[in-house]
């Protein structure tokens, strides 16, 4: 019987809801003993020498060994890759399987679970949630310091690990930790704890941490979850449209003068209403944003949701909305709080509201 184990439990709560306010790309946050009567039946050690000889080598998949930081995937199948395995184990290397959402039920149907959890509550995923599982060595650390462009969820399932957890120095990074990250530059740890078989840990993204075992071996299993970006969305939206993807123009003097940075906050919000004004005049559809006419889909934030499934952001988000639509479909287009001085104007015809850090919606029918 596989285990079924939900998000809820991971976290050590009745109630998602509450992590997502509260601790989502925010904090880290340990939960002991949360997989205790559990963790058995999601991989044993065992298990983890049985997908080692059977697992084929691709693309995100397969059985790597972890020397001086860097990851090497191996070569061989059965017994040929497990000599290689003893072989680097004895040199105190740590062992990686990759993928494991696509090959061991107990852990695909954890991350589905996990997968279901944000598209309920409308938080979009960039991919789909991912297992890796990694057996340490006594005194042993596979990984340097570093941090990851996405949240991870660590279920020690075997033996204990030292883990330190930092305040970010990147926040909220998109692209991955590509830099040695020196001590020097890091504040006192925010955490530092030894996590035990049974334990849940959850590190937001960005939060630079590192991990050793002690007198004992350790296995645990990493489940990563990689959200869309506000900047990634931006980006996209702006690429599919043929009016953001005009050169910037002559009247761009502040880029010449060297603070380019400065120069588009101060133009952003103008450049929107007037992209707005310009989709109101060459719409045919009918649905209003204050007295100008706009396509219902092409709202920033009007996404194809459950009409019952309330838009949450994360906290710390500086967001304004646009109110459009009419009473049978209505919708709302949500910019960066920049943009608010230059959008909230009677002649622009559009009606704003801002909030400093998050914004609640309800979805249009």
């Amino acid at each position: 019987m596989f285990p079924q184990i939900g998000f809820a439990q991971l976290l050590g709560l009745s109630d998602c809801d509450w992590f997502f306010e509260n601790v989502w790309e925010c904090e880290p946050r340990l939960v002991s003993g949360a997989i205790e009567g559990s963790k058995d039946r999601i991989m044993t050690l065992d298990d983890f020498e049985a997908l080692l000889t059977s697992s084929i080598p691709g693309e995100n998949v397969g059985s790597s060994v972890v020397e001086a930081g860097v990851a090497r995937m191996l070569d061989g199948r059965g017994s040929e890759r497990l000599l290689l395995v003893e072989e680097a184990y004895r040199k105190r290397c740590t062992i990686l399987q990759s993928g494991l959402q696509l090959r061991w039920v107990p852990l695909a149907r954890i991350c589905q679970d996990i997968e279901n959890q944000f598209f309920i509550r409308g938080v979009p995923l960039a991919e789909g949630v991912t297992a890796n599982s990694y057996l340490t060595p006594a005194h042993s650390q596979g990984f340097d310091l570093h941090y990851d462009n996405h949240c991870a969820i660590v279920l020690q399932l075997h033996g204990s690990k030292k883990w330190t957890i930092f305040a970010p120095v990147d926040e909220l990074p998109v692209e991955r930790c590509t830099r040695p990250i020196l001590l020097q530059e890091l504040d006192a740890p925010l955490m530092e704890t030894r996590l035990c078989a049974g334990d849940v840990l959850y590190i937001p993204r960005g939060y630079p941490h590192s991990a050793a075992t002690a007198e004992e071996i350790s296995l645990h299993v990493t489940l990563s979850v990689r959200p869309v970006t506000w900047a990634e969305a931006i980006c996209a939206f702006c690429e599919s449209e043929p009016l953001f993807r005009k050169s910037v123009t002559r009247t761009s003097n502040g880029w010449a003068r060297g603070n380019g940075q400065t120069f588009f906050r101060e133009c952003l919000a103008a450049e929107v209403v007037r992209y707005v004004r310009e989709l109101g005049r060459t719409d045919t559809r009918g649905d209003k944003i204050g007295t100008t006419s706009v396509p219902a889909d092409k709202g920033l934030a009007h996404s194809r949701r459950r009409k019952t499934t309330p838009r949450q952001h994360p906290a710390g988000a500086d967001l304004a909305r646009h109110s459009f639509g009419n009473r049978t479909r209505p919708g709302s287009l949500e910019v960066p709080r920049l943009c608010s001085s230059a959008a909230d104007s009677d002649e622009a015809g559009i009606s704003i509201h801002c909030r400093s850090r998050r914004i609640h919606t309800g979805d249009a029918a």
